[in-house]
């Protein structure tokens, strides 16, 4: 996974270009110039995710 500075619009293109996708937002997590700016984690799975029903169908 990754966290990067919401406004970073290129980095965060760049990202999703490479596969990952935006999980959540982190609430002034990043100084910049002095200032707490938020981020969003992005992370990239290996496998897209199986649909809910066929995991409730999977013995463990």
């Amino acid at each position: 996974h990754s966290s990067v500075n919401v406004d970073n619009a290129r980095a965060i293109r760049l990202y999703e270009l490479s596969g990952f996708e935006i999980e959540g937002r982190e609430r002034q997590s990043i100084l910049r110039d002095g200032v707490l700016v938020d981020a969003f984690t992005m992370s990239r799975l290996r496998a897209p995710p199986r649909p809910a029903s066929d995991q409730a169908e999977t013995p463990l």
